[in-house]
């Protein structure tokens, strides 16, 4: 069974109305791909006016440099840029509001089922929460975004595997720099202890011949993705 759902998406204009309250679902926008869990969208370029309460915990990085105005989880719209390999967050629950002229970004959305799961041990049984904002430019976050590039373009080889794999490197990531762990944390949460690599790769020659995802993989073997 494919667990990736795939949506095309063109509207006429990318654009939600500022006057009123923020929107709760998310825009059907560009292209996407959704496992139960998780959701990747790639946005082409242009000019976007966006209003809204997110239900996923989103993180965008973009392809080129996005110019405009933007409020994250404020109601004063300010000054925005974004810039090649660079991050916005926008926690679930939380508003995001802009007016921007945008390159073309990727957007992954994570339920928090498959936020909390990623730093299981090292979240200690606490609620992790994104906090909203900007990363600066990274260069593994542009590199984030071109394999989503490639994946999308090139026959979407390696499945929901592969696709939840990218995401949740940079998920990983994110929670390092911009989340309520991130004062505890040395380094990113490493989603494989080594003393079950073993299992891990036993688990995935024996079923090679059906469609594998890490939570499949995390239920199964017993360790956090």
């Amino acid at each position: 069974m494919n667990l990736l759902k795939e949506f095309l998406f063109n509207p006429p204009e990318y654009m939600m109305p500022l006057d009123q309250p923020p929107l709760e679902t998310l825009p059907q926008w560009g292209h996407w791909l959704e496992t139960p869990e998780l959701m990747v969208a790639i946005i082409p370029p242009g000019h976007l006016e966006a209003n809204i309460r997110s239900p996923l915990n989103l993180v965008v990085t973009s392809f080129g440099e996005t110019r405009g105005i933007a409020a994250f989880n404020a109601d004063r719209l300010q000054p925005y840029q974004a810039l090649p390999g660079g991050f916005d967050i926008v926690p679930q629950g939380s508003t995001y509001t802009s007016v921007e002229d945008a390159s073309c970004f990727v957007v992954f959305g994570y339920s928090q089922s498959f936020l909390q799961r990623v730093v299981r041990v090292e979240a200690e049984g606490q609620t992790i929460e994104l906090q909203p904002g900007q990363i600066p430019k990274t260069s593994w976050g542009l590199s984030a975004a071109l394999a989503m590039q490639e994946f999308f373009d090139n026959g979407q080889i390696g499945g929901a595997f592969y696709l939840e794999s990218v995401a949740t490197a940079v998920l990983a990531q994110i929670i390092y720099r911009r989340s309520s762990l991130s004062g505890r944390l040395k380094r990113p949460p490493e989603f494989l202890d080594p003393n079950l690599l073993k299992q891990v790769l036993e688990y995935i020659r024996a079923n090679l011949s059906q469609e594998l995802n890490l939570n499949q993989i995390a239920a199964t073997v017993g360790f956090s993705p």
